[in-house]
């Protein structure tokens, strides 16, 4: 009776609107933040947008990984984009996704730039995983940089997918 589950238009944490109700705060540098989101459906991702706060000067890195912290694909480094604004970053090519977990991570190189964000999470939140990385080169694998749980923030952004949509 049912079919596929259809494609969405996009992949983000449910949190992502109400982040974008708060104020922006800058991230520590050369972190790695990594949030979980859920794919009902094989798909196409092609793009990020996120959107930053007040400031905007330095470079930024968004990607997205498997559920075990494998580095699936990735902007590359790329300068900060327009304060106050939807800036979307395109991958250097699509990658089809099966329906599943996944992570979107974020990194950025200083602690100047304004991200939307929830803070105050409490430890116990499940669905971050922060990675501090020690040089600024961008995102990878949490496999090699030992990643690790904490609970304090979410910074949330979207993936936009080819597909048929609703």
């Amino acid at each position: 009776m049912f079919g596929q589950a259809p494609i969405p238009w996009y992949l983000a944490h449910p949190a992502l609107v109400e982040a974008l109700a708060g104020n922006p705060s800058a991230r520590a540098a050369n972190t790695i933040l990594a949030h979980d989101v859920y794919l009902p459906a094989p798909a196409t991702l092609t793009s990020f947008t996120i959107v930053q706060g007040n400031v905007s000067a330095g470079h930024l890195d968004l990607g997205i990984y498997d559920a075990n912290g494998n580095l699936l694909a990735h902007t590359g480094i790329t300068p900060a984009g327009t304060p106050f604004a939807a800036n979307t970053l395109t991958l250097p090519h699509a990658i089809s996704l099966v329906a599943g977990r996944y992570l979107l991570g974020f990194w950025s190189d200083n602690a100047t730039d304004t991200y939307f964000a929830l803070t105050g999470l409490g430890a116990a939140a499940s669905n971050l995983v922060t990675t501090v990385q020690t040089s600024p080169s961008g995102l990878q694998s949490f496999s090699l940089l030992g990643g690790s749980v904490a609970g304090s923030i979410l910074l949330p952004f979207q993936g936009h997918l080819n597909g048929t949509g609703f």
